[in-house]
């Protein structure tokens, strides 16, 4: 059964995303009109930084390096690791 600090997480988790899905859905809906508008030589730039998120995820954009470590009862930044050559 989860404790009251692990829904205390689910509710703060659930009240970042409804505030981050509705920051963003004005801007999401405002470039579609726009991309769906227009013709012009900035829509292909426009179209493919807006794509980048969808080809290139955060967690691919630093390889080989995770961003946190979970065990029981933490998640905690994961140490540095070095690579070759360093």
């Amino acid at each position: 059964m989860p404790t009251a600090e692990e829904w205390a997480v689910v509710a703060f988790t659930l009240r970042v995303a409804a505030l981050g899905t509705a920051l963003m859905l004005p801007v999401g809906v405002g470039v579609a009109a726009l991309l769906a508008r227009s013709r012009g030589p900035g829509r292909t730039a426009l179209e493919t930084v807006f794509s980048l998120p969808l080809v290139l995820p955060p967690t691919a954009a630093i390889p080989n390096r995770p961003m946190s470590v979970v065990d029981e009862h933490h998640i905690t930044p994961a140490a540095p690791r070095a690579t070759a050559g360093e």
